[in-house]
């Protein structure tokens, strides 16, 4: 971390619990806000340099994805914690804990403890950055025996991989040597979804942690925001954001800009 040790001696990390009922996974996650600060300080963000944006271009992700007739995505499962920081940087990841349910939040009743995170943590300016080279780090060590494999690998998005391939068999081979290739740096990947049946159920076959589609498990399917009906193959956006217009007495021009505003479009198409 680019501080000057001299001067600052430590960093509180505000963070509070965000619930997403709409998850099928993790519907409770940890939010860590760097960028607080006090009157006339400086945040951790602001002592931080983000580093160059490693990540691949959202519209070149979505094109990818509908190059081949058997499309699939995949995240990875905590991906920051698989990464140490040096001890000397734990001071700048400390959090407060209350021990005890009630109002008395002072550190001289011992009823706050001070803990320090010793990984990588979501929410630091830095963290995007190191996750991806740490990546791409490891994968150079595999990129002769398993070279289409490090090539998808290095097309992640942070932590999610959106990809296409013409062929079931060849998908499951490129599908078990990315897991290995991971797995090997302590990172999970999971819940592999697909539009291809076959797939699918070699991945079952193969005990790869596999996706319900949609439908099945009545949570949408999200790709990068854009939700996908992996059943009938359909790229579709949330238009629930504007039945608030219906209500309206007048729809004006910013009613109608805010409303757009919340939609997320990575590929310009509304």
């Amino acid at each position: 971390m680019n501080l000057d040790k001299n001067i600052i001696t430590g960093y509180f990390l505000p963070h509070h619990a965000v619930v997403h009922e709409q998850k099928d996974s993790t519907k409770v996650r940890i939010v860590f806000d760097a960028s607080s600060k006090g009157k006339g300080a400086l945040s951790l963000n602001d002592c931080l340099e983000s580093g160059p944006n490693l990540n691949p271009v959202l519209l070149k992700i979505i094109l990818r994805f509908r190059l081949h007739k058997i499309a699939f995505c995949i995240d990875i499962q905590h991906p920051f914690l698989e990464i140490g920081i040096v001890e000397e940087d734990e001071q700048f990841l400390k959090i407060l804990w209350i021990k005890k349910e009630g109002p008395n939040f002072y550190l001289s009743t011992h009823n706050v403890e001070t803990f320090r995170y010793t990984q990588v943590t979501v929410g630091v300016k830095c963290s995007p950055f190191l996750l991806a080279v740490v990546i791409r780090l490891h994968i150079e060590k595999y990129i002769n025996k398993f070279k289409r494999a490090c090539e998808m690998l290095n097309k992640l998005y942070v932590d999610d991989l959106i990809n296409s391939t013409s062929d079931a068999t060849f998908a499951l081979q490129l599908s078990e040597e990315m897991i290995h290739i991971l797995g090997e740096a302590g990172m999970n990947l999971r819940r592999w979804a697909t539009n291809s049946t076959t797939l699918h159920e070699a991945w079952k076959r193969a005990n790869i942690d596999c996706r319900e589609t949609s439908q099945e498990s009545g949570v949408p399917l999200k790709l990068l925001g854009i939700i996908w009906d992996n059943v009938n193959d359909n790229l579709k956006f949330d238009m629930k954001q504007f039945d608030k217009l219906n209500n309206l007495v007048k729809v004006t021009k910013r009613v109608i800009l805010s409303a757009s505003g919340m939609l997320f479009d990575p590929i310009g198409v509304m």
